[in-house]
């Protein structure tokens, strides 16, 4: 699924061209520091995420709001050595003062549990493996601004890839949608 959306990635705007890399890079060592429980670390890597990119919505921040999501799914099951909700809640908080009003608008809601129908659906539809529904759910999500919905559906792909896999989890596609 993620090597999908790297084949797909936006092309429109090229300045988010420029951020790409190095938001995926942090956005990596992101997810690596919330499974290995690391709250520095976690807040550094938010705030280098936090408004990183151009537009209403920057690319920093809708990987942010997938990785909420995953959070979410993920805090469906018990963790006994991971809070994720607060670490969803801890996002939002370092995330939207750094952003612009909008997106902080949305990273406060995610911080909530609170998200797009649509971006819902899909995290549930990567835990089941559900192909057909996944390819419907990201042919309307990769048309969201012209980096938005992908970043958004790569953020909570590879959060739930890379938070799973650490932890020696399920993969994606043995877990039920919850």
């Amino acid at each position: 699924m993620v090597e999908d959306l790297l084949v797909t990635l936006p092309q429109e705007d090229p300045s988010v061209g420029l951020v790409l890399h190095s938001a995926l890079s942090i956005f990596d060592e992101l997810t690596r520091a919330l499974a290995n429980g690391h709250q520095s670390e976690v807040i550094t890597h938010t705030r280098h995420l936090a408004g990183l990119g151009p537009g209403l919505t920057p690319l920093g921040d809708d990987l942010l709001l997938g990785c909420s999501l995953a959070l979410t799914i993920l805090a469906q099951e018990p963790a006994p050595d991971h809070d994720w909700l607060a670490l969803r809640g801890l996002l939002a908080r370092i995330a939207a003062p750094a952003t612009t009003a909008r997106s902080a608008a949305w990273l406060r809601q995610a911080g909530n549990g609170e998200f797009a129908r649509e971006l819902a659906a899909l995290a549930h539809a990567l835990c089941a493996a559900n192909a057909r529904l996944i390819g419907r759910l990201l042919k309307r999500i990769l048309t969201i601004g012209s980096s938005s919905g992908w970043a958004t559906a790569y953020g909570v792909s590879r959060a739930l890839c890379l938070l799973l896999d650490h932890k020696g989890g399920r993969p994606l596609w043995h877990r039920g949608a919850g």
